[in-house]
């Protein structure tokens, strides 16, 4: 994707891939990109990708929140 990451950002995202996924991680280099940008820098930092972590959950992360949500509804239903 020619995208241009600072050391600590990329060790950061390899991080996050090898303890939940890679597929996640590979998720987060677009919006990251993106968030470098509206900063002015075509470089990703650190910052961007701890950003994009605590926006965008990975699968196990959203399929918690989901079954959360689904006690938290039948209790009320109760």
């Amino acid at each position: 994707e020619n995208v241009k990451f600072d050391e600590k950002a990329f060790d950061y995202l390899s991080r996050v891939g090898s303890e939940k996924s890679l597929r996640y991680a590979l998720q987060l280099i677009a919006p990251a990109r993106l968030c470098a940008q509206t900063c002015g820098r075509e470089l990703i930092e650190m910052e961007d990708v701890e950003k994009c972590t605590t926006l965008f959950m990975d699968r196990s992360e959203s399929l918690k929140k989901a079954e959360e949500t689904q006690q938290r509804l039948a209790a009320k239903k109760a």
